[in-house]
């Protein structure tokens, strides 16, 4: 689990789409990433979050969602449809991208529990 999502944290901090050449990068973006792996109710469960206190812009504004949030929700809410269309992937993507490592991690992790390798 640890791998996994320090993998997906590695690619959400990742400048995929060229900057625009008025712009000069902060990289508050990719140091608004982070993970955590713990023990929850007897689940173990990964979390990859950005946070919008980092990611804001010179007038304060958060903009973590506005490049990189999900494909659908309200305004302010979604990632903007001008950031897609620059090349930048939402978090929806990135979870689609990772879903069939995850599912073959535990498919896995499972095999070997029941086979007795992790005893």
């Amino acid at each position: 689990m640890r791998a996994l999502t320090a993998d997906i944290q590695r690619v959400a901090q990742n400048y995929e789409a060229l900057a625009s050449p008025s712009y000069t990068r902060t990289m508050r973006l990719a140091r608004s990433w982070s993970r955590s792996t713990k023990w929850e109710k007897g689940d173990l469960v990964g979390r990859i979050v950005s946070s919008g206190s980092v990611a804001t812009d010179e007038r304060g504004h958060r903009y973590n969602v506005y490049v990189r949030g999900p494909k659908t929700g309200m305004k302010g809410h979604r990632q903007a449809a001008h950031m897609r269309a620059r090349g930048w992937l939402s978090v929806d993507d990135i979870k689609e991208q990772f879903e069939p490592r995850a599912e073959a991690d535990f498919k896995g992790a499972v095999v070997q529990m029941l086979s007795g390798e992790m005893l």
